[in-house]
């Protein structure tokens, strides 16, 4: 069985967030496993001998795809109840050739990690993505592992593909056009079984976690430093890897998002814990420092063969960024985040050497400057670069006079976060579709954000809910179904209506109150919305309602359209005597509203006196005593609490703190769905 690619229960994201305004950020958060180790951790605990332990994995969407891949091939993978991840490893040439297709949803770094993976041993294996991966380019991996042996299908470098791996891969030697830490882990992963050295030279640094790792493993590695930034890494064949305990630190790209949230929303101080600050990837935190942005680091220490620091960020400068190009490799990630900054710098930011961003989960330049742009920031951009034109500040387009419109993000996690933080410390709102995109990469953004001081809210799926709210005369039950409908964006019904606009229908028609066929049929000729409701709430009609609500073929009558109402295709609130019981028993939420006879009575009473009409609280407390009795001891549809209803005391309660309980029952209901 695989291993569900969403985040746990308590993280999953719904499709459609809208961010606002935030006024200051303060606090600690911890920052999310690094998923370029967590990718490695899983491939390189399959590959070793004996049971290798994670903590910290980061449990997104990419990284449990490639968990998958790793338990469809031969490893066993589970995680245990302290949250730990046992990898149960094949040890040397274990790996099996799957039975189905290895996908790997939108994980870059999975899919071609495993490429390398598979083409180092005797299997075959299919590779598949979602819709956006299967547009990234594949040739700059598949390329150089031919040359090793392996073998390849694919249309045009792209996925699907169909990797046939070799039991005895040549060693090679690659020099890199581009520095790329998924290629050159590729063909050190396929060399592992190579009788001799792999060689791969990188015309400038990239990321190294792979090299690290494998050391830990216990693979022999030799990385030696050229001219102009320019490396060679040598890894000596075969090679029997053995497991080992993995503790995931931070990912820096990920800690990006909240360290920018505080540098453009004023009077933020934040910290960020156990942020990774390999030289490899710490590009964001140089540029910021170099630009006098106020970036501390503390409690620096090493993890798991990684650098690692507390991070603290504090609110103050607006200096425009202009990085070197040489430096993109160290951060191309956190460069769409780089360009909010930039939007609220004081003056022009140019970001070079970029390319990259163009095939990436979208053509991040082009969707950032649409999103830039919705805001009223300009910006010109290349092939390989982009300039923002910072103001210092983000009000949003000039002369808008309505919101701005929703943003989709195209699938791309990065683009949905950086729109999230421009809107955070911007002067609009923004809606931004397609949202649980961020599972991806960063489940718990959402909840680290607000957890800090934003405003971050979430919309639903469509859940289709019905509830029922009965109770008796002046219990407050009509007030409070109002208020829930409202809340949920549900239609409402006050079923008492339809009573008394079916006495009013006969009052106005001298139908006798005892005429039950002619009232019945007044009842089924009414429409809802009742048309001048406001005229229904004299004594008259209300002495009326009592008694045409008794007869059995009135209430027969209004019974189908009560039931189509509640049949709306996003559900209903209905508030009545008998919602519960008779007309909808099958509502998703039961509630029954009452209060002492007293509070009752004094509450109709006021109702009276406002209506200008006067009545002593005695005389008040024999109609309801009497009212009461007949919607109790009627033989049609006779007045009781549902068994399943919660009941809601009122006598004391504010109608807000009824409200209160109320609402914690429904989402207590919704998450026992």
């Amino acid at each position: 069985m695989g291993l569900d690619p969403k985040p746990q229960t308590g993280k999953i994201t719904p499709n459609t967030m809208t961010s606002h305004p935030a006024f200051r950020l303060a606090g600690t958060i911890i920052a999310p496993g690094d998923k370029s180790v967590s990718h490695r951790a899983l491939i390189l605990g399959a590959l070793a001998k004996g049971t290798t332990c994670v903590t910290g994995l980061l449990e997104s969407g990419d990284v449990l795809a490639t968990a998958n891949a790793m338990q469809a091939l031969g490893a066993g993978i589970a995680k245990d109840n302290n949250g730990s991840w046992e990898i149960k490893g094949r040890g040397d040439k274990g790996l099996q050739s799957p039975n189905e297709s290895l996908d790997f949803g939108n994980a870059g770094t999975g899919v071609r990690l495993c490429m390398g993976l598979v083409a180092g041993q005797d299997i075959t294996a299919t590779l598949v993505g979602d819709d956006s991966l299967s547009r990234r380019p594949m040739g700059r991996v598949l390329g150089p592992l031919s040359q090793m042996g392996a073998q390849s299908t694919s249309d045009e470098n792209r996925l699907p593909v169909i990797m046939q791996g070799t039991n005895n891969p040549n060693p090679a030697q690659y020099t890199l056009d581009i520095a790329s830490a998924q290629v050159k882990s590729a063909l050190l992963l396929a060399g592992l079984q190579a009788q001799g050295q792999t060689v791969v030279e990188e015309p400038g640094p990239s990321r190294d976690h792979t090299e690290n790792m494998l050391r830990s493993f216990g693979a022999e590695l030799e990385t030696i430093s050229l001219s102009g930034g320019a490396k060679r890494i040598s890894l000596h064949g075969p090679v029997q890897l053995n497991a080992q305990n993995i503790k995931v630190p931070g990912d820096p790209s990920s800690a990006a998002f909240a360290i920018v949230a505080a540098l453009v929303v004023p009077d933020s101080d934040i910290t960020i814990e156990n942020v990774m600050v390999n030289p490899t990837r710490d590009g964001l935190i140089r540029t910021l420092s170099e630009a006098g942005y106020n970036i501390t680091l503390h409690n620096q220490r090493d993890q798991g063969g990684e650098p690692v620091a507390d991070v603290t960020v504090v609110y103050g400068a607006k200096t425009p960024l202009r990085p070197p190009a040489v430096r993109a490799v160290t951060m191309i990630d956190e460069y769409p985040i780089l360009m909010v900054l930039a939007a609220f710098a004081a003056g022009t930011s140019r970001f070079d050497g970029i390319g990259e961003l163009r095939v990436k989960e979208s053509d991040r330049i082009q969707k950032m400057e649409s999103l830039l742009n919705l805001y009223g920031i300009p910006t010109q951009s290349g092939k390989d670069w982009i300039e923002v034109e910072g103001s210092g500040a983000v009000f949003g387009p000039a002369h808008e006079t309505q919101p701005i419109e929703p943003f989709d993000v195209s699938g791309d996690h990065r683009i949905a976060m950086s729109a999230m933080i421009l809107a955070m410390g911007g002067f609009s709102p923004m809606t931004i579709e397609g949202a649980d995109t961020i599972n991806t990469s960063y489940p718990g953004f959402v909840t680290d954000m607000n957890q800090l001081g934003a405003n971050i809210l979430t919309r639903k799926e469509p859940i289709r809910l019905v509830i029922a709210v009965d109770g008796p005369l002046a219990s407050g039950k009509g007030t409070l179904a109002r208020k829930l409908a409202e809340h949920f964006d549900l239609p409402h019904m006050d079923t008492g209506l339809l009573y008394r606009a079916t006495a009013r229908a006969a009052l106005e028609q001298d139908t006798a109150l005892d005429d039950e066929a002619e009232i019945a049929k007044l009842a089924s000729q009414l429409e809802f919305p009742i048309s001048a409701a406001h005229t229904l709430r004299t004594n008259e009609i209300g002495a009326a309602a009592s008694k045409v609500a008794a007869l059995p073929k009135v209430r027969k009558a209004l019974l189908e359209l009560q039931q189509n109402f509640a049949a709306n295709p996003d559900g209903a609130v209905l508030d009545g005597r008998d919602i519960g019981t008779v007309v909808c028993p099958d509502a998703d939420i039961k509630l029954w509203i009452t209060a002492s006879e007293q509070v009752r009575a004094e509450r109709r009473q006021q109702e009276f006196s406002q209506n200008g009409q006067d009545i002593t609280s005695d005389a008040m407390l024999v109609q309801l005593r009497e009212r009461d009795a007949r919607d109790g001891k009627r033989k049609d549809s006779p007045m009781y609490m549902a068994e399943d209803a919660l009941l809601i005391d009122t006598s004391k309660l504010s109608i807000d703190a009824a409200l209160l309980v109320a609402l914690e029952t429904v989402e207590r209901k919704l998450a026992e769905r």
